[in-house]
C-alpha cells in the first residue's frame, strides 16, 4: 500500500464532501447544477485559469462564465473538457526540468488579467516564473492543500499554524513541501493582492479517483459492507462546487490571505458520514465496524476517504480549522447532496 506521503503527491488535491448544520446557500438544484450567491458578479472581471480542464477546473469555469467573468484558460491542449464557447483557451506548457530551464508561456506574454487563480501547480518554479510573467495583473490566487501541514501532530491547525518549506536533503520532493514553498512564491510576489485556499480531501461530480467515489458505489451495492475505524474517528471534506464558489467569491471581493477550505462547519465524526450518506442513499447495506486499528493495519486498511487511522502523523490531518474562511463566506451542502450527485 503506498504511504500517506506518496498517496499525497500522486492525488495533487484529493476528494472529499461537506456537511453543514446552517442553511444552504441555495434551495437543492439538479444533481451537478452550478449554484451561486448571485446570478451575476456585481462587477465582471478578465479572468484567466491555469489549467481548467481537470477535476476543479471546468466547474470553476463554467461558474465564473456563468457569474458574466470573462474568462481565459491556458493548458497544454492534452484534454478536453465541455467548457462554455466563450472561453478563451491558450496552450502552453510549464514543465521545468534538468533538460527545460523555463516553462513555455508565451502565449501570456503582454497579457494581464484582473486575477489570475493557479489551480494545477505543484512545483515553486512553476509558480516562480507565472508570478513574475503576471506581476502587473490585479491578483494572485494558488490552489494549495492542506498536506501543507503533513506531519498532522498539532490539532486545530490554523492558517498561521508552522509549514515545513524545507525540503529534506537526498529525498525526493514532498508534495505538501511543495505546495507550501509555492505558496510562499505567491504571496511574497503579490503581497496584499496574493490569495491562497488549502482545500482538505474534494470530492463532487468529476471526481474520477477510487477514494470518496468508493462510498456511493459501495452503498449502492448493498449486503453487508465493512467501514473501517471508529465512529467518533474525525472527518473532514469539501464539495468541489462549493469550493469554486468560495474561490471566485474571494476574488471578487478582492480579499487577500490564505484560507482553510475543509468542511463541514461543525466536527464531523466518521459514524455520522457514514449514516448520513447510507439515508441520502436510501441502501439497505448492513454495517459491519470494525475497529481494531491493528488489525486494520495488518490488511492494509489505514485509510478510506474521508476516514483515516487519527494516530501518528496523521493524528490531526482531520482536524483542521476552518474558522476565517466559514466567516469570509466558506458554505458547504449536504453530504447527502454530494453522495447523491
Amino acid at each position: 500500500m503506498t504511504t500517506r506521503k506518496e498517496f499525497l503527491r500522486a492525488s495533487a488535491v484529493a476528494g472529499g464532501a461537506a456537511l453543514t448544520r446552517g442553511t444552504p446557500l441555495l434551495a437543492p438544484r439538479a444533481p451537478g447544477a452550478v449554484r451561486t450567491e448571485h446570478d451575476r458578479a456585481t462587477a465582471p472581471m478578465k479572468l484567466l485559469i491555469f489549467g481548467g480542464t481537470g477535476f476543479i477546473g471546468p466547474h470553476l469555469v463554467r461558474l465564473a462564465v456563468a457569474r458574466g467573468h470573462s474568462v481565459t484558460i491556458l493548458s497544454r491542449g492534452r484534454r478536453d473538457a465541455d467548457l462554455p464557447s466563450s472561453v478563451e483557451r491558450l496552450i502552453g506548457d510549464r514543465t521545468i526540468n534538468d533538460t527545460i530551464p523555463a516553462g513555455n508561456l508565451k502565449a501570456l506574454e503582454g497579457r494581464k488579467f484582473d486575477a489570475v487563480i493557479d489551480d494545477p501547480a505543484t512545483d515553486p518554479r512553476w509558480v516562480m516564473q507565472a508570478t513574475a510573467l503576471l506581476k502587473d495583473s490585479g491578483a494572485y490566487m494558488f490552489v494549495s492543500s492542506t498536506g501543507v501541514f503533513l506531519p498532522y501532530l498539532t490539532p486545530n491547525n490554523d492558517e498561521n499554524a508552522p509549514v515545513i518549506t524545507e525540503q529534506p536533503a537526498g529525498k525526493p520532493p514532498e508534495y505538501g513541501i511543495q505546495k507550501a514553498q509555492c505558496e510562499q512564491v505567491v504571496m511574497r510576489a503579490f503581497g496584499n493582492r496574493g490569495l491562497v485556499v488549502r482545500p482538505g480531501y474534494i470530492c463532487g461530480p468529476g471526481d474520477v479517483s477510487d477514494r470518496f467515489s468508493y462510498w456511493p458505489q459501495r452503498f449502492a451495492r448493498g449486503g453487508e459492507m465493512l467501514v473501517p475505524g471508529k465512529k467518533t474517528d474525525p472527518s473532514q471534506l469539501i464539495d468541489v462546487r462549493d469550493l469554486v464558489a468560495f474561490m471566485l467569491k474571494l476574488v471578487e471581493e478582492r480579499r487577500g490571505g490564505i484560507y482553510n477550505c475543509a468542511g463541514p462547519v461543525q466536527k464531523l465524526q466518521f459514524g455520522q458520514f457514514i449514516e448520513e450518506a447510507r439515508a441520502a442513499l436510501k441502501s439497505e447495506a448492513k454495517l459491519v465496524w470494525v475497529e481494531d486499528y491493528e488489525f486494520l493495519r495488518q490488511n492494509r486498511m489505514t485509510y478510506a476517504i474521508p476516514w483515516m487511522i487519527p494516530e501518528g502523523e496523521n493524528q490531526y490531518h482531520l482536524q483542521i480549522n476552518n474558522r476565517k474562511a466559514v466567516a469570509a463566506g466558506l458554505t458547504f451542502r449536504s453530504i447527502g447532496e454530494t453522495v447523491r450527485d
